[in-house]
């Protein structure tokens, strides 16, 4: 039997999101229970995430998701590293249309499971690319994108280093899901020496039912003259 999540789920998300500061319509919550109803369907025959209570899925993948969209671009190009099931980028895509997303995958069955997600759900602007990040931020292309996240992949100086440097645009923001540890030095610098970004932010954020304290870390590209963009 495949598994259902009941419509309180959605009007759950709906309050859960209001009350930290980010607020979404009900057809985007409900849009977000189809995706998270998907992956638990999807999860029984491949292994997509541990989490499965509604809680969890509430607080630590959708909202661990939809709450730093605060301190994200509401549209532009987007580049997901490592999508796996799915979060940060679908619901991030789900709450901000304008975002054209390019979810990046290197397992087939994850890149099954995404495109399936992105007809069903319907999500225009969004697309899967199957490639492991070395490859794909060595591949020779022109696209560009004004911003990158990442929350699944460990954050090295060569993974913000090498991606910046081919895929992230002058201004463009790189954006890390990171746990509540690591001071301000320590993301300083972390991109390495001959990295061009520079660290823009840094936000801690509490998630729901006791899930707690988690923090995105922002850095920007330097524009082509060196000088920092915004």
């Amino acid at each position: 039997m495949e598994p259902v999540l009941s419509r309180e789920f959605a009007a759950a998300l709906v309050d859960l999101a209001e009350q930290c500061a980010c607020p979404i319509s009900l057809s985007q919550a409900e849009a977000c229970r189809q995706y998270t109803e998907l992956l638990l369907t999807w999860n029984l025959r491949v292994n997509l995430t541990r989490i499965t209570a509604p809680e969890d899925l509430l607080a630590k993948h959708l909202l661990d998701a939809i709450i730093p969209t605060r301190w994200l671009p509401v549209r532009g190009r987007a580049l997901d590293l490592g999508s796996g099931a799915g979060v940060p980028a679908i619901p991030i895509q789900i709450v901000r249309p304008e975002l054209h997303f390019t979810l990046l995958e290197r397992l087939r069955k994850k890149v099954s499971f995404l495109k399936v997600c992105i007809a069903q759900l319907e999500l225009k602007n969004a697309g899967v690319v199957q490639s492991r990040w070395q490859d794909y931020a060595a591949a020779a292309a022109h696209e560009r994108f004004d911003l990158i996240t990442a929350r699944a992949l460990k954050p090295s100086p060569e993974l913000l280093t090498r991606v910046s440097a081919t895929r992230l645009g002058a201004g463009g923001r790189f954006a890390l899901w990171a746990g509540p540890t690591g001071s301000e030095a320590d993301f300083r610098k972390l991109p390495g020496p001959a990295s061009s970004l520079k660290l823009r932010s840094i936000h801690d954020y509490r998630l729901p039912y006791q899930a707690g304290i988690r923090r995105l870390v922002v850095w920007e590209k330097l524009g082509a003259a060196g000088c920092y963009t915004g």
